[in-house]
């Protein structure tokens, strides 16, 4: 189990039909290819969220070729005992907290401790650790993926770099460390993440000095989830008005059918019902955004 208590999540299936984002609430999440979550606060909900979740490490780990700072990110693949299986994050564009968007450059394949991770997000301010030797190595071939090793042998415990989405080798650029006969040890760090391994030498070209540029470039293209669905739901009623909702209010996807949430604490919502309605459509309540399907709870909770 991995919980946060101020924890935005996307995409989280509660019923048929029914999906909703939550913003700031307290999670817990039982990691794997499915992850099971529960949400508290002010509306308690349970779903599974079907695409890979992104995790923080709340405190410095070390995996051996890999390095987390407080405050790296892994994304989520599946469970391995206590263990989470997933891709630590070297460099990540235009990432919001919750979203189902890939690492742009990652490290696959890493195991960490569920115990060291976090659902909340926080991003790292700690320093390269890096020591290079002023040199710079990119993949001698056209690939967007190479294997550091941890010894310069054949056969020694490696993990892959990836950068998914560059495929001519010109993406990936590591610090050259250490040589050694037929073998380059190289690495990089950003992110709060480091990795080190030992790379043949035959599979690197050096970079020429003047091309060297070990950094990455951040930029925000405006293509992130949420917000667009609040907007279509609440214009599909008119004369939507503020009330507040008892405690132990249960909520449904359609009138009498399909409980998926109750009320926690007595909240404000907008709503909208006409005069001798059972029922009142949800259209805003806090923390919790319905992206597809509905909510509705009696007029009688409602004061």
């Amino acid at each position: 189990m991995i919980a946060g208590s101020e924890v935005s999540l996307r995409g989280i299936r509660v019923k048929p039909g029914v999906v909703v984002n939550v913003d700031r609430v307290p999670v817990q999440a039982s990691p794997n290819k499915t992850t099971a979550v529960e949400v508290s606060g002010p509306i308690a909900l349970a779903g599974t969220v079907s695409h890979r979740v992104w995790y923080t490490a709340k405190q410095p780990i070390d995996t051996g070729l890999v390095t987390f700072a407080r405050g790296a990110h892994v994304i989520g693949g599946r469970a391995d005992g206590s263990t989470l299986v997933g891709d630590a994050v070297l460099y990540a564009n235009d990432v919001m907290p919750g979203e189902n968007k890939p690492g742009d450059e990652v490290i696959s394949g890493v195991h960490v401790r569920c115990d060291a991770l976090s659902l909340d997000w926080f991003d790292d301010d700690t320093p390269s650790t890096l020591t290079g030797d002023d040199s710079a190595w990119r993949p001698r071939s056209k690939t967007n993926s190479i294997w550091l090793r941890a010894q310069p042998k054949t056969g020694s415990p490696a993990v892959r770099l990836e950068y998914p989405s560059c495929g001519d080798g010109r993406c990936i650029m590591l610090a050259g460390i250490e040589r050694r006969a037929g073998w380059i040890k190289v690495g990089e760090s950003n992110e709060g993440v480091t990795v080190a391994g030992w790379v043949p030498a035959a599979s690197l070209r050096r970079v020429p000095d003047a091309e060297a540029d070990l950094g990455h470039t951040y930029g925000c293209f405006g293509d992130h989830e949420g917000t667009r669905f609040v907007q279509a739901f609440f214009a599909q009623d008119v004369g939507p008005h503020d009330a507040r909702i008892k405690v132990g209010t249960q909520i449904y996807a359609e009138p009498g059918k399909g409980v998926w949430a109750t009320v926690q604490e007595e909240i404000e919502v907008t709503v909208s019902y006409a005069p001798g309605d059972f029922w009142a459509r949800v259209h805003q309540m806090p923390g919790v955004t319905v992206v597809s399907g509905d909510a509705y709870v009696l007029v009688s909770s409602l004061r």
